[in-house]
């Protein structure tokens, strides 16, 4: 898909670590900049459950693809869920 680009088009930002909650009909992703002592939420994405696994799976085709060019994507990534 090909996206127009605009001035108001959201900027990019970092994001070292990803929360996921859960709601009766969503996942809530929230992406947060940590950097000891401190962290912030830079982005919050709310997704329908369907959504989320096209979504996975383009993430993996991508990771792939990255690291058939060499990059590694063998880092620790840390993903917290919430206590129900």
């Amino acid at each position: 898909m090909k996206l127009p680009s605009s001035a108001g088009r959201p900027r990019a930002v970092y994001a070292n670590e990803v929360e996921v909650s859960l709601s009766h009909s969503e996942l809530v992703l929230e992406f947060l900049t940590v950097a000891p002592p401190t962290a912030s939420v830079v982005a919050r994405i709310l997704v329908q459950p369907e959504r989320l696994r096209e979504m996975l799976e383009t993430l993996k085709n991508a990771l792939d693809a990255f690291e058939d060019q060499g990059g590694t994507g063998r880092a620790s990534i840390g993903f917290a869920l919430p206590n129900q």
